[in-house]
């Protein structure tokens, strides 16, 4: 069902988001881990329908049926992996910043969730082309023939490390943005 490259960031979410729901409950109590899952699935199932169906913020693209069932035209998965990832984000941004309390800097409650987002934004980034223009089943001689159309020449020896290339190239500028 999923692909090899794909297999990784998959098998992550299954075991992040008990993690997220489990440190969660100990860190904020469940009801604060609870609203941060329900607001962060709500918020990333509207965004994500929002462009699939207009192409903002993150430009326009679809899901298949392969990432399980759908609420609107968005897998339940992405917004589990929004959830797991997103926590762990934020959780990796207490590290970087400071803890938040209730007396906290109005500094240290604008640092936290920017910190965490510049930590979302690069796993984001990197899992879009591998999920959306790479097909690892392609063997090397067809991968160069897609390079070529696309005008893009690579030497022999450094193609294995480089062939992300042309698929973040792909990307929607809004993805970028976004």
């Amino acid at each position: 069902m999923f692909t090899r490259i794909l297999s990784v960031p998959v098998s992550l979410v299954p075991l992040l988001f008990p993690f997220a729901l489990i440190h969660g409950a100990k860190r904020y109590a469940w009801n604060g881990i609870v609203v941060f899952v329900v607001f962060t699935f709500i918020i990333s199932n509207i965004l994500e329908n929002l462009s699939i169906l207009t192409g903002v913020p993150f430009g326009h693209y679809y899901y298949t049926d392969s990432l399980g069932p759908k609420l609107a035209l968005v897998p339940i998965f992405i917004a589990l992996s929004y959830v797991s990832f997103g926590y762990l984000a934020w959780v990796l941004s207490t590290v970087v910043v400071s803890e938040v309390r209730r007396r906290s800097s109005v500094l240290t409650a604008v640092a936290i969730p920017l910190v965490a987002s510049f930590i979302m934004v690069p796993w984001d980034i990197s899992l879009d082309p591998i999920a959306s223009t790479i097909n690892p089943r392609l063997d090397l001689d067809t991968r160069r023939r897609i390079l070529r159309r696309a005008n893009l020449q690579l030497p022999r020896l450094v193609f294995h490390r480089v062939h992300l290339l042309p698929a973040f190239r792909d990307l929607p500028k809004a993805a970028w943005v976004g």
